[in-house]
């Protein structure tokens, strides 16, 4: 993928993903090369799903898109945005 200031970051914390997800990031790969989705741990949030099975439903559902990029996000999303080098939230 290319540049990541130029790629969005959509921050997940869904429990499950819903098709309003799929389609919000399906519509941002009209605008920008690609997505990265950072799925969002949050221990102290009682949740359906672990962060492990949200992070292989949501690799699961854009597993045949290669300008979708999922990966963990722990701490403040700022700061996983200043460690990736990402300039752009969805």
């Amino acid at each position: 993928m290319s540049d990541p200031r130029r790629l969005p970051v959509f921050a997940f914390s869904a429990d499950p993903p819903t098709w309003g997800h799929e389609r919000l990031v399906r519509r941002a790969l009209e605008l920008f090369e690609g997505v990265t989705v950072g799925v969002a741990e949050n221990a102290e949030k009682t949740q359906l799903f672990t962060n492990e099975e949200r992070l292989a439903l949501v690799q699961r559902l854009f597993r045949k898109e290669p300008r979708v990029r999922v990966e963990s996000c722990a701490g403040l999303l700022a700061d996983h945005c200043y460690r990736g080098g990402h300039r752009v939230l969805l």
